[in-house]
Protein backbone atom coordinates (compact mmCIF):
# COMPACT_ATOMS: atom_id res chain seq x y z
CA UNK A 1 0.00 0.00 0.00
CA UNK A 2 1.43 3.36 -1.03
CA UNK A 3 1.66 5.81 1.89
CA UNK A 4 4.02 8.44 0.41
CA UNK A 5 4.26 9.79 -3.16
CA UNK A 6 7.27 11.94 -4.13
CA UNK A 7 6.82 13.99 -7.30
CA UNK A 8 9.40 15.87 -9.33
CA UNK A 9 8.36 19.24 -10.78
CA UNK A 10 10.08 20.20 -14.05
CA UNK A 11 9.33 17.69 -16.78
CA UNK A 12 7.00 15.75 -14.47
CA UNK A 13 4.27 17.69 -12.67
CA UNK A 14 4.91 20.70 -14.89
CA UNK A 15 3.97 20.66 -18.55
CA UNK A 16 6.04 22.45 -21.15
CA UNK A 17 4.11 25.59 -20.20
CA UNK A 18 5.75 25.36 -16.74
CA UNK A 19 2.36 24.96 -15.03
CA UNK A 20 0.57 22.13 -13.19
CA UNK A 21 -2.47 20.84 -15.04
CA UNK A 22 -5.90 20.67 -13.35
CA UNK A 23 -5.85 16.93 -14.09
CA UNK A 24 -2.69 16.44 -12.02
CA UNK A 25 -4.11 18.50 -9.16
CA UNK A 26 -7.36 16.53 -9.29
CA UNK A 27 -5.75 13.10 -8.92
CA UNK A 28 -3.44 14.27 -6.12
CA UNK A 29 -6.36 15.83 -4.24
CA UNK A 30 -8.36 12.60 -4.62
CA UNK A 31 -5.69 10.39 -3.06
CA UNK A 32 -4.57 12.95 -0.50
CA UNK A 33 -8.11 12.92 0.86
CA UNK A 34 -7.76 9.13 1.18
CA UNK A 35 -4.73 9.58 3.46
CA UNK A 36 -1.77 9.34 1.08
CA UNK A 37 1.10 11.72 1.91
CA UNK A 38 2.38 13.79 -1.03
CA UNK A 39 5.79 15.45 -1.33
CA UNK A 40 7.21 17.64 -4.06
CA UNK A 41 10.80 16.54 -4.69
CA UNK A 42 12.63 19.10 -6.80
CA UNK A 43 15.97 20.64 -7.66
CA UNK A 44 14.35 24.05 -7.18
CA UNK A 45 14.53 26.08 -4.01
CA UNK A 46 11.50 27.68 -2.36
CA UNK A 47 11.43 30.97 -4.27
CA UNK A 48 11.56 28.99 -7.52
CA UNK A 49 8.73 26.70 -6.42
CA UNK A 50 6.55 29.68 -5.54
CA UNK A 51 7.35 31.22 -8.93
CA UNK A 52 5.00 28.64 -10.48
CA UNK A 53 1.59 30.34 -10.72
CA UNK A 54 -0.40 27.11 -10.47
CA UNK A 55 1.50 25.82 -7.41
CA UNK A 56 -1.15 27.49 -5.25
CA UNK A 57 -3.65 24.92 -6.53
CA UNK A 58 -1.44 22.02 -5.43
CA UNK A 59 -0.07 23.19 -2.08
CA UNK A 60 -3.24 22.37 -0.06
CA UNK A 61 -2.63 18.71 -0.95
CA UNK A 62 1.16 18.76 -0.56
CA UNK A 63 2.35 17.68 2.88
CA UNK A 64 6.09 18.16 2.32
CA UNK A 65 8.46 19.86 -0.11
CA UNK A 66 11.93 18.35 -0.61
CA UNK A 67 14.10 21.13 -2.04
CA UNK A 68 17.41 21.48 -3.91
CA UNK A 69 17.66 17.79 -4.80
CA UNK A 70 17.22 16.56 -1.24
CA UNK A 71 19.34 19.02 0.73
CA UNK A 72 16.36 20.43 2.64
CA UNK A 73 12.74 19.60 3.43
CA UNK A 74 9.87 21.60 4.89
CA UNK A 75 6.33 20.68 5.87
CA UNK A 76 3.23 22.52 4.67
CA UNK A 77 3.46 25.02 7.54
CA UNK A 78 7.07 25.90 6.65
CA UNK A 79 8.72 23.98 9.49
CA UNK A 80 12.14 22.53 8.63
CA UNK A 81 12.35 18.72 8.58
CA UNK A 82 16.03 18.60 7.63
CA UNK A 83 18.64 20.97 6.16
CA UNK A 84 22.04 19.78 4.85
CA UNK A 85 24.60 22.36 3.73
CA UNK A 86 27.94 22.86 2.00
CA UNK A 87 30.43 24.80 4.12
CA UNK A 88 31.81 28.14 2.96
CA UNK A 89 35.33 26.77 2.56
CA UNK A 90 33.97 24.07 0.26
CA UNK A 91 32.20 26.70 -1.86
CA UNK A 92 35.53 28.52 -2.23
CA UNK A 93 37.31 25.27 -3.08
CA UNK A 94 34.80 24.37 -5.82
CA UNK A 95 34.85 27.90 -7.22
CA UNK A 96 38.65 27.91 -7.39
CA UNK A 97 38.66 24.65 -9.39
CA UNK A 98 36.22 26.05 -11.96
CA UNK A 99 37.14 29.72 -12.00
CA UNK A 100 39.35 29.39 -15.11
CA UNK A 101 36.18 28.69 -17.10
CA UNK A 102 33.53 31.20 -18.10
CA UNK A 103 30.54 30.35 -15.91
CA UNK A 104 27.51 31.56 -14.01
CA UNK A 105 28.05 30.48 -10.40
CA UNK A 106 24.88 30.54 -8.28
CA UNK A 107 24.30 29.70 -4.62
CA UNK A 108 21.05 28.28 -3.25
CA UNK A 109 20.42 29.09 0.40
CA UNK A 110 17.42 29.69 2.67
CA UNK A 111 14.94 29.44 -0.18
CA UNK A 112 16.73 32.00 -2.39
CA UNK A 113 19.18 31.98 -5.31
CA UNK A 114 22.16 34.34 -5.25
CA UNK A 115 24.61 35.15 -8.03
CA UNK A 116 27.15 37.85 -8.78
CA UNK A 117 26.09 41.12 -10.38
CA UNK A 118 28.47 40.45 -13.27
CA UNK A 119 27.09 37.00 -14.13
CA UNK A 120 23.49 38.13 -13.85
CA UNK A 121 24.12 40.72 -16.55
CA UNK A 122 25.15 37.89 -18.91
CA UNK A 123 22.75 35.16 -17.79
CA UNK A 124 21.36 34.54 -21.30
CA UNK A 125 24.77 33.21 -22.34
CA UNK A 126 24.44 30.38 -19.83
CA UNK A 127 20.75 29.64 -19.24
CA UNK A 128 18.26 27.71 -21.38
CA UNK A 129 15.70 30.20 -22.81
CA UNK A 130 12.80 28.35 -21.18
CA UNK A 131 14.18 29.48 -17.79
CA UNK A 132 14.87 33.15 -18.64
CA UNK A 133 11.80 34.43 -16.79
CA UNK A 134 12.52 32.24 -13.76
CA UNK A 135 16.01 33.70 -13.53
CA UNK A 136 14.80 37.26 -14.05
CA UNK A 137 12.16 36.94 -11.33
CA UNK A 138 14.01 34.95 -8.66
CA UNK A 139 17.72 35.83 -8.70
CA UNK A 140 19.32 38.12 -6.15
CA UNK A 141 22.68 39.60 -7.09
CA UNK A 142 25.60 40.48 -4.84
CA UNK A 143 28.93 42.17 -5.65
CA UNK A 144 31.01 39.24 -4.32
CA UNK A 145 29.53 35.74 -4.39
CA UNK A 146 32.31 34.23 -2.24
CA UNK A 147 31.91 36.94 0.40
CA UNK A 148 28.22 36.10 0.47
CA UNK A 149 29.01 32.43 1.13
CA UNK A 150 31.30 33.43 4.00
CA UNK A 151 28.53 35.44 5.61
CA UNK A 152 25.85 32.78 5.17
CA UNK A 153 25.62 31.06 8.56
CA UNK A 154 25.89 27.30 8.30
CA UNK A 155 26.79 27.29 4.61
CA UNK A 156 24.63 26.93 1.49
CA UNK A 157 22.36 24.16 0.17
CA UNK A 158 23.42 23.89 -3.47
CA UNK A 159 25.69 25.33 -6.13
CA UNK A 160 24.42 25.71 -9.70
CA UNK A 161 27.26 26.23 -12.17
CA UNK A 162 26.31 26.96 -15.80
CA UNK A 163 28.70 27.13 -18.74
CA UNK A 164 28.88 28.38 -22.30
CA UNK A 165 28.83 24.94 -23.90
CA UNK A 166 28.15 21.27 -23.30
CA UNK A 167 31.87 20.49 -23.61
CA UNK A 168 32.70 23.03 -20.88
CA UNK A 169 30.01 21.51 -18.68
CA UNK A 170 31.51 18.03 -19.15
CA UNK A 171 34.96 19.30 -18.17
CA UNK A 172 33.52 20.89 -15.04
CA UNK A 173 31.60 17.70 -14.23
CA UNK A 174 34.82 15.68 -14.44
CA UNK A 175 36.65 18.16 -12.23
CA UNK A 176 34.03 18.18 -9.47
CA UNK A 177 33.49 14.41 -9.74
CA UNK A 178 37.05 13.95 -8.50
CA UNK A 179 36.07 15.80 -5.31
CA UNK A 180 33.86 14.61 -2.45
CA UNK A 181 30.51 16.11 -3.48
CA UNK A 182 27.29 14.89 -5.06
CA UNK A 183 26.94 16.29 -8.58
CA UNK A 184 24.22 16.01 -11.20
CA UNK A 185 23.86 17.31 -14.73
CA UNK A 186 21.11 19.83 -15.51
CA UNK A 187 20.20 20.21 -19.16
CA UNK A 188 23.10 20.53 -21.57
CA UNK A 189 25.24 23.22 -19.92
CA UNK A 190 24.81 23.13 -16.12
CA UNK A 191 25.73 21.08 -13.08
CA UNK A 192 24.34 21.10 -9.54
CA UNK A 193 26.69 20.45 -6.63
CA UNK A 194 25.73 19.40 -3.10
CA UNK A 195 27.07 17.94 0.11
CA UNK A 196 28.18 14.35 -0.49
CA UNK A 197 25.24 12.97 1.51
CA UNK A 198 22.63 14.81 -0.56
CA UNK A 199 20.57 13.48 -3.45
CA UNK A 200 16.85 13.03 -4.11
CA UNK A 201 16.91 9.42 -2.98
CA UNK A 202 18.45 10.31 0.36
CA UNK A 203 16.01 13.20 0.69
CA UNK A 204 13.04 10.85 0.26
CA UNK A 205 14.60 8.33 2.67
CA UNK A 206 15.26 11.03 5.28
CA UNK A 207 11.64 12.14 5.11
CA UNK A 208 10.32 8.58 5.15
CA UNK A 209 12.36 7.80 8.26
CA UNK A 210 10.85 10.80 10.03
CA UNK A 211 7.37 9.59 9.05
CA UNK A 212 8.00 5.92 9.84
CA UNK A 213 7.18 4.85 6.27
CA UNK A 214 8.92 1.85 4.72
CA UNK A 215 10.55 1.92 1.29
CA UNK A 216 8.01 -0.50 -0.22
CA UNK A 217 5.23 1.94 0.65
CA UNK A 218 6.75 4.83 -1.35
CA UNK A 219 6.14 5.75 -5.00
CA UNK A 220 8.05 8.41 -6.92
CA UNK A 221 7.78 9.92 -10.39
CA UNK A 222 10.52 11.75 -12.30
CA UNK A 223 12.10 12.40 -15.66
CA UNK A 224 15.74 13.52 -15.44
CA UNK A 225 19.27 12.80 -14.21
CA UNK A 226 18.65 14.06 -10.69
CA UNK A 227 15.73 11.61 -10.36
CA UNK A 228 17.89 8.50 -10.86
CA UNK A 229 18.74 8.26 -7.15
CA UNK A 230 15.03 7.94 -6.30
CA UNK A 231 15.39 4.26 -7.24
CA UNK A 232 17.18 3.35 -4.00
CA UNK A 233 14.54 5.03 -1.83
CA UNK A 234 11.23 3.78 -3.23
CA UNK A 235 9.38 0.55 -3.85
CA UNK A 236 7.76 1.87 -7.03
CA UNK A 237 9.58 4.14 -9.44
CA UNK A 238 7.69 5.70 -12.36
CA UNK A 239 9.34 7.51 -15.23
CA UNK A 240 7.62 10.00 -17.50
CA UNK A 241 7.20 9.32 -21.20
CA UNK A 242 9.58 12.24 -21.78
CA UNK A 243 12.16 10.89 -19.29
CA UNK A 244 15.79 10.15 -20.07
CA UNK A 245 16.46 6.55 -21.11
CA UNK A 246 18.59 5.85 -18.01
CA UNK A 247 15.57 6.50 -15.79
CA UNK A 248 13.20 4.49 -17.94
CA UNK A 249 15.62 1.55 -17.78
CA UNK A 250 15.37 1.31 -13.98
CA UNK A 251 11.68 2.18 -13.59
CA UNK A 252 8.81 -0.12 -12.70
CA UNK A 253 6.36 1.76 -14.89
CA UNK A 254 6.56 4.29 -17.72
CA UNK A 255 3.66 6.72 -17.97
CA UNK A 256 2.77 9.25 -20.66
CA UNK A 257 4.55 12.58 -21.11
CA UNK A 258 4.29 15.69 -18.97
CA UNK A 259 2.13 17.31 -21.67
CA UNK A 260 -0.19 14.29 -21.69
CA UNK A 261 -0.92 14.33 -17.94
CA UNK A 262 1.55 11.54 -17.16
CA UNK A 263 1.29 12.03 -13.39
CA UNK A 264 -2.50 11.76 -13.57
CA UNK A 265 -2.37 8.53 -15.57
CA UNK A 266 0.29 6.95 -13.32
CA UNK A 267 -1.47 7.75 -10.05
CA UNK A 268 -4.83 6.72 -11.44
CA UNK A 269 -3.37 3.31 -12.33
CA UNK A 270 -1.04 2.63 -9.42
CA UNK A 271 -2.84 4.02 -6.35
Amino acid sequence: MIKLVALDLDGTLLGSDKQISPQNVEIIKKHHEKGVNFAICTGRTLSEVYHIDSIKNLLPYTDYTILTNGSACIDKTGNTIFDIRIKSEDVKNIHSKLDHMSMMFELYSNGKVICSEESLEKYKDYINPEFYKLVEDTRMSVPDILKFSEDEQGGINMILASFLSNSDMKKAYETVSAMDYYITQVGEKSIEIHHSSVDKGNGISNLAEKLGINKENILSIGDSHNDLTMRKAVGTLVSMGNAIDELKDISDFITSTNDDFGVYHALNKLL
